[in-house]
């Protein structure tokens, strides 16, 4: 996977990187990663030192067959714009997987739910 941390309005330091790798590289590479798929992450303050909900994570990564997953994220604090947008990028691609797996069929987790609720498990204490 070829990841870019860019910055735009601000400065990136080591540990920022590091804190992206962490959050959204690492667990975006558990899911999909080969030499096809590439990674962008941009960082940026919109307002500058006016303040406010104004650090944006924006995540844009290019999947095989030309599909994309963009997430877009805006806080305070740039570290937990980072870990929202993360998050949210390893719930798109748990949903991408599924979707890759299933096709157009029923999903399997609604399978597996329906089955859950279908079994009589044994009652503890009779």
């Amino acid at each position: 996977m070829r990841a870019i941390v860019k910055g735009r309005h601000m400065t990136l330091d080591d540990h920022l990187k590091a804190y992206v790798e962490a959050k959204i590289q690492r667990p975006a590479a558990k899911y999909l990663d080969g030499p096809s798929i590439r990674l962008e992450v941009e960082l940026s303050d919109l307002f500058g030192p006016k303040g406010g909900d104004d650090k944006l994570c924006e995540v844009i990564m290019m999947l095989p067959r030309g599909n994309m997953l963009r997430i877009e994220e805006v806080g305070s604090d740039i570290y937990t714009t980072i870990g929202a947008a993360g998050d949210r990028l390893v719930r798109s691609l748990e949903r991408y997987k599924g979707k890759k797996l299933v096709g157009g069929r029923y999903p399997k987790k609604y399978y597996v739910a329906k089955r859950l609720n279908t079994v009589e498990f044994p009652q503890v204490g009779k």
